[in-house]
Formats: C-alpha cells, structure tokens, sequence
C-alpha cells in the first residue's frame, strides 16, 4: 500500500508470484467490512503497472505504466480517474 484517501480507498500494486508482473491494485474500505479489491487499466490497456498515490477525496490515482507497445516499450506516469 502506497496512498490512502480520506474515503478509505488505498492504492499501490502486488507483484505476480507467477509471471513476475507488478499490477495496479486498489482496496476500497466502506465501514469494518473486508475491502473492495480491484484494480485498473494503464495506458497499455492492462493492469501491468504500480500506482504510488491517491487524491484525499480517492477520485484521482497516481502511478506508473508502461505505454503500449506501438508507441515503445518505456513506462510513464499515468493518472487515473
């Protein structure tokens, strides 16, 4: 877990024990109940990524994706809404 809202929703990302693969990942905690988990699309139009932060409201994600492999195969920063 890297960031946490004022809502309860955390952000950062878990890595594959299979492929090795860091992937984006979100919990979002409403009342003492076990979390939402989910997680979102980068700019290559898979989970692969790590997101680093959250806006206070949880609206807003922050991280890092790697761009698509038409445009190379380096990573940017991404934000997600």
């Amino acid at each position: 877990m890297n960031g946490v809202s004022s809502n309860g929703r955390a952000v950062g990302w878990r890595r594959n024990g299979t492929t090795l693969v860091y992937a984006n990942y979100v919990a979002d905690w409403q009342g003492a109940a076990t979390p939402a988990i989910w997680s979102f699309n980068g700019l290559d139009g898979t989970t692969v990524g790590q997101a680093f932060s959250v806006s206070a409201d949880g609206t807003i994600i922050f991280g890092l994706s790697p761009k698509s492999v038409a445009t190379g195969s380096t990573t940017m920063g991404t934000r997600g809404i």
